[in-house]
């Protein structure tokens, strides 16, 4: 199969055919020939299909030197391959191999970064209304194993917020109602959720094992659940990612990257508090208002960062960094955020980044 990336435009240029990528672009004269070539690489066509609409003699060694200048610059996808993959998850995931292609490398093609999704296991803390959405678009991008926690039951004022429910979940456990929603849309992906309050780090640890990534997506205990979530990425060595307060980040790779614990001092820095000496536990959350779009933006982001660190596609803009949403919801702003010396978790970041610019 010979087919464009889907960032490879093809336009017409005077006379010439023009195969553009990025700054980069392949000219053949044109011509029918040509022009039926350039429209069976935009479908994907078979090798022999487009050898026979170049032709042969001259015609198919001019088409050897286009096949080779368009994989020069980086516009052809590599061929189909066999995967451990289903026929049915490959055919559920066209779409997402089609924007995996954009991204492909001589050592990782499109086929590498959905199996990598597909054999992933993240864990989400809280499965509410930014929770259940995150959880949702994981599944819905192909993540295999996705796991979660929450103690509440649905109420009448998540039936806004949260993904799938509707007034027949009122007074169900979240985690038995998303289970029977997400297990019945996704039968190849493993949905694994326990009706359970976290109430310290070691509660998260334990059910955390095992994972590539803990997302915190949590609101109580105000403030100390992130730092929870941290702190078992920190015991654990499983990175985190975490959301709240208008926040996206910073996504926690432990030992390597600022945390939450980093966050939380560096806010408190801003404010002329001292940071070690503040107390996260005494005083509740106040009943936060939304709207709709709100989780749904909070978790678009939330699960976007998570692919980007599952398959390594493309770089996660929330490493020693956090992405702080604006009023218009997706019109935020990305500050950086280095390692704190004096991160309330001591985390360490901020020792292992002089070590490692010392070396």
């Amino acid at each position: 199969m010979l087919r464009l990336k889907q960032d490879a435009m093809v336009v017409l240029i005077g006379d010439q055919i023009a195969f553009v990528r990025g700054r980069r672009a392949v000219r053949v004269v044109v011509s029918p020939r040509w022009e039926a070539v350039a429209r069976a690489l935009i479908e994907g066509a078979g090798s022999d299909r487009v050898r026979g609409l170049a032709g042969g003699g001259a015609e198919s060694s001019t088409l050897g030197q286009l096949l080779g200048a368009l994989r020069g610059i980086g516009a052809l996808e590599a061929p189909p391959r066999e995967t451990g993959l289903s026929a049915a998850v490959v055919e559920r995931h066209r779409r997402t191999l089609r924007f995996f292609g954009t991204h492909e490398t001589p050592d990782n093609d499109r086929f590498s970064f959905l199996e990598r999704l597909v054999n992933a296991k993240v864990f989400v803390v809280g499965l509410g209304g930014v929770g259940s959405w995150i959880a949702y678009q994981l599944l819905m991008s192909g993540v295999g194993t996705v796991s979660g926690c929450d103690g509440d039951v649905v109420e009448m004022s998540n039936l806004n917020r949260m993904a799938l429910i509707g007034p027949g979940d009122v007074g169900n456990p979240k985690t038995e109602v998303l289970h029977r929603h997400f297990a019945s849309r996704f039968p190849d992906a493993s949905v694994n959720f326990s009706r359970r309050v976290v109430t310290s780090v070691d509660d998260l640890v334990e059910m955390a094992a095992g994972h590539d990534l803990i997302i915190g997506a949590a609101d109580q205990p105000y403030l100390s659940i992130r730092l929870w979530v941290s702190g078992a990425s920190l015991q654990s060595g499983v990175p985190s990612l975490q959301t709240g307060g208008g926040r996206v980040g910073p996504l926690f790779i432990p030992d390597r990257t600022s945390c939450a614990g980093c966050l939380h001092a560096a806010l408190l820095r801003t404010s002329g508090v001292a940071a070690r000496g503040a107390q996260t536990e005494h005083f509740p959350m106040p009943q936060v208002g939304t709207l709709c779009p709100q989780p749904a933006a909070d978790s678009a982001m939330v699960a976007l960062e998570a692919i980007r660190f599952l398959t390594g596609c493309t770089a996660p803009v929330t490493l020693d960094a956090y992405l702080q949403k604006g009023p218009g919801l997706l019109d935020g702003v990305i500050h950086e955020l280095p390692p704190e010396r004096d991160c309330v978790l001591s985390c360490g970041g901020h020792k292992n980044r002089r070590e490692a610019e010392r070396r």
